[in-house]
């Protein structure tokens, strides 16, 4: 599946989970939000110098000021929603690896596991290899 494709497609279709209970599809999707925003901060924080992670989270600390931070972003992270994006695309395609080998559907995780094998490798399978 192309990176836009992915973008597009709802996580309830991709995951074919549609039959489950309301309130596990959003636990599975809670958790891939959850992910997206956790690599995208690493990727944010490996970024700024050590002055502008003080800045960035002082304004993270602050309730109400959302347009203070996506400033901050913009200026200083100009990738931030490139990165947001890719972030997006790659947690979508690994679990939907996942949900496939737990299926059984081996023979469908091919096209996954190749589209996953030619990004960069993440810290956590950098330590297991």
């Amino acid at each position: 599946m192309a990176k836009s494709q992915l973008l597009q497609v709802n996580l309830i279709e991709l995951l074919e989970i549609e039959d489950y209970p309301d309130e596990k599809k959003y636990e599975i999707i809670e958790k891939g939000v959850d992910l997206v925003q956790k690599r995208v901060f690493l990727r944010v924080l490996n970024t700024l110098s050590a002055d502008k992670k003080d800045e960035l989270l002082k304004l993270l600390e602050q309730e109400g000021k959302p347009d203070d931070r996506i400033l901050f972003l913009e200026k200083y992270c100009p990738n931030f929603f490139e990165w947001l994006e890719e972030e997006i695309v790659k947690v979508k395609a690994e679990m939907r690896v996942i949900v496939a080998k737990l299926k059984g559907l081996e023979e469908k995780v091919e096209d996954w596991v190749s589209d996953a094998a030619s990004r960069p490798p993440t810290r956590a399978q950098k330590a297991v290899a």
